[in-house]
Parts: C-alpha cells; structure tokens; sequence
C-alpha cells in the first residue's frame, strides 16, 4: 500500500472508507487484531514464499498409491501378528521395506514438508480472520471485496489445513519416525497437500494478498483510532494541483518535541505558487520538511490519517530526490541515480500536471556551475507546465532569481538559526523569503575545529583571501 498510493480521488475516499469504518468500532477493531497476534513472531519473508516451487510430489501418483498400499498393509500385518499368529518374523520385510522408501525419499521429502509448514500459520490465519469477518461484517466496498477474496478459497484452506496438520504430527520427535515407517505418512500426505496448493495457487495467493491488506488496513485505522495528532485528509478534485495544510508534523518525530508547520502550494492556495524553493541554515529543518511533506502525501494518498490539521491535496504523483545513494549493484554513480529519478519527474510532469516532485540538493555530485544551470532550467521547465515542486537548496542564487521574478508560481521560503553564546539553537519554523544567513564554518568552530582553519575559511567567505 505504502509503494504504491493511489492516484485517483474516488479509490482514496473509498479507502478512506474502509479505514474510518473500523477506526470508529474500537471493539471490532480490535477483535480483528487478536486473529493477526499469532503471526507476530512468525518469519513473513519465508510465509511468503510458500506458494512457490514446482511441488514435485503433486505429481509422483505412483509413490502415493504405495504408500497408501503399504502405509496401510504393514500395520494391518502387526495387528494381525498380535492378535492372531503371535510371530513377527514375516512382518520384517515389510517393516525393512517401507523404511527404504521413507529413507530412499527423505532428502525431498523434508524440504517439501518444511516448505508446506511454511503455510501453516497463514492458513490458521487466514481461517480466523475470515470467521471474524463473518462477525463483524463490515460495510464499505473495500472491505467487502477483502472478504471475498478470504471466503472464496475458505473450502481449500481448510482442506490445506487439514493435510498440513498430519504433516505437523512430525512434531513428535522419534515416535513420529516410528509411526512413519509403519505407515508412511508423509509419503501418503505429502502428494494430496501439494495438488491443493497447485490447484488453489492463484486464489490461495490473492486471499494471502487480501490478509495482508486487512492487517494494513488495521494499522491505519490504529492510527486514526489512538492518535490524536492524525487527521484525516480532505480529497478534492480540481483542474490544477494543490496542497495545502494548516500545519504538518513528521510522524516518526516525537509529539511532544515535534514542530508542525504549514505548507501552501498549487492553484487555489496562498499564495498560490506552484513551486517552493527551500533555502535555510545547516540543520535548520530543510530536509526534514522535506520528508514530513512527502510523508504526509504518500499517507493521504493511500487513504490514511495524517499527522497535521487543516491538510487538503488533488491526488498526485509523488517524485523524491532525497538521500539518494550510488547504485553499486548496477555500477551507477550517485549522479547517474539522481539523473534518471529526475527525469521520471520531468517525464511525468510532461503528461500531467498532477505531480509533486520534493528534490533536496539537487545535483550535488556535479560542480557547482552546471549544477545551478540544471537546477535553474529544470524549475522553470517543470513550472511551465503547472506540476508542483519544492527545491531544498543551499545555493543562494537559486532564491535570488526567485525572489527577482515577478512570476506568481515562485515562492521562497527559509528556515535560520539563532546563536546563544557559543551553542546554536534552532526553532525549525518555516518563514517566508530566502535565507539571510549562513552557519556551516561557525558549526565547524562550535565542533571544535583548528582556529586555523576556522579563520582562514571566514576570510575566503568574506572575500578577504
């Protein structure tokens, strides 16, 4: 859901829907969370992987049918020797048979039971789940498909269930291989479990899919239920790009230290500008609103609360140049990664306006004259054609030409520091207009660097040297 948020107004206030339905029924809401607590300590990435492989004992009919045969003739034989011929000596060789065949099988047939195990507790799960659901019956559409996606294959998954418990028997240590040998149980098991799976693959699938998406659909109706610093987002639709909030906070950040601030861009806000340029200090909040922005979108765009008040947006495409990092798995420097995640932006942006592109320092693996060239010409291309974007920059000539324009789509707005003795403090409160001052050589004298260096780097600053 968080990968890949919705696009269109209508699908986002049906979510909306779906999350706001269970956040209101604390009781239900809860109920369903108790069906998800056994799989809190379960390995998800392996449960994942349980529908794959080829299952190559769906296949080995022949196999199952001796076993079944000789599973069932041996302890037929013991019976029979106990009770009526009172000797065991003819029982040996079936006994020394059946042992080849488990042995003879074991090296495929341990990982074939280990990988069906696998699907053990999302089975139960997905059991319990759609019984609740039987329960609770919620309303809304999203929630309705949810459930049909569990209660279309609930006949299969109980019969899986089914198979896989006998497999589960394995849990008994050495009296299972004991009782395996006398009856091959694995080999009379194994076959029938994986032809379900087999057959029920693309359906057991999507009802994994939708167990998945009621555990996530019950993480944000958690968050509207129990935080008070969550609310929901107002969906509009309009023919230009917006994004607007009174204030917004990051989640991640603690509420009690957290600054929110506003945000106002595209058609229809105020100012109205439909590109913000970011200028402030070193650790002043650049980046960090950055990403609270960003954030913010993604969850109004996957139908969530979130953390701020007042916020309103058109649905968008989200586009980040933000921490980007060198591709060493695809041998591609920093800057070739932050070329082609730009130009996606710039490529969208050409087809609609709906897009938000959120860029911190761009180009900074390049020299600083090409990289005020690209950026400059990149924020007038992308105006030009009415998508939204914000630039966090330290250049100040970036700001310089937006604060000399006369064009109505350009914003500056800042974030300073103040110094208190020889500590600084930051308030992380965005202000209109662009940077006034600079704190990178007095962070490095603060750190405790050489005077030599401090010095020398203020006097070139300054134009002194």
């Amino acid at each position: 859901i968080l990968t890949h948020p919705l696009t269109s107004a209508g699908p986002i206030r049906a979510r909306q829907d779906a999350v706001r339905e269970l956040a209101a029924d604390d009781t239900n809401r809860r109920r369903l969370l108790a069906t998800l607590v056994s799989l809190r300590k379960q390995p998800l990435e392996r449960l994942a992987h349980g529908l794959d492989g080829e299952f190559e004992f769906a296949a080995r009919r022949g196999l199952e049918r001796f076993a079944q045969l000789f599973g069932t003739l041996l302890p037929v034989a013991i019976i029979g020797a106990f009770f009526w011929t009172g000797s065991f000596l003819f029982i040996i060789p079936l006994v020394l048979l059946n042992f080849a065949v488990v042995t003879g099988n074991s090296a495929k047939s341990n990982p074939a039971r280990d990988h069906l195990f696998l699907l053990g507790p999302v089975t139960r799960a997905l059991l319990r789940v759609e019984s609740e659901l039987q329960t609770v019956a919620p309303t809304t559409e999203e929630w309705k498909t949810t459930h049909a996606a569990l209660t279309e294959t609930r006949h299969a998954t109980e019969s899986l269930l089914g198979r896989i418990k006998k497999l589960e028997w394995h849990d008994l240590g050495v009296l299972f291989e004991f009782f395996n040998v006398i009856t091959l149980w694995e080999l009379r098991t194994l076959p029938s479990a994986e032809r379900l799976v087999l057959e029920h693959r693309t359906a057991l699938a999507s009802a994994l899919s939708a167990l998945g998406h009621v555990e996530a659909l019950l993480s944000l109706a958690a968050l509207a239920a129990e935080r008070e610093d969550f609310t929901w987002p107002e969906i509009v639709s309009q023919e230009s790009p917006l994004v607007v909030a009174d204030d917004v906070g990051h989640p991640l950040l603690d509420p009690a230290s957290r600054v929110s601030n506003p945000l106002s861009i595209g058609a229809g806000a105020t100012p109205g500008a439909s590109t913000m340029v970011v200028t402030g200090s070193n650790m002043a909040g650049k980046s960090t609103y950055l990403k609270t922005i960003g954030v913010n979108v993604v969850l109004a765009s996957i139908g969530s609360p979130i953390c701020g008040h007042g916020f309103r947006m058109t649905p968008l495409r989200l586009f980040t140049d933000v921490n980007i990092r060198d591709s060493l798995d695809d041998g591609k420097s920093y800057f070739q990664v932050e070329v082609e995640r730009v130009q996606e932006a710039v490529e969208t942006a050409e087809r609609t306006p709906f897009v938000l592109s959120i860029f911190d320092e761009l180009f900074r693996g390049t020299n600083a004259h090409e990289r005020f060239a690209i950026c400059w010409s990149l924020i007038e291309h992308v105006t030009e054609r009415g998508a939204l974007l914000i630039v966090a920059t330290h250049d100040d000539r970036l700001a310089a030409l937006i604060e000399e324009s006369d064009r109505p789509e350009y914003r500056n707005v800042h974030f300073r520091e103040h110094v208190e003795g020889s500590t600084l403090r930051f308030d992380y409160t965005l202000r209109e207009g662009p940077a006034t001052t600079r704190n990178a050589i007095r962070v490095l004298e603060v750190s405790g660097y050489p005077t030599a260096i401090v010095d020398t780097a203020r006097k070139i600053a300054d134009g002194d040297r």
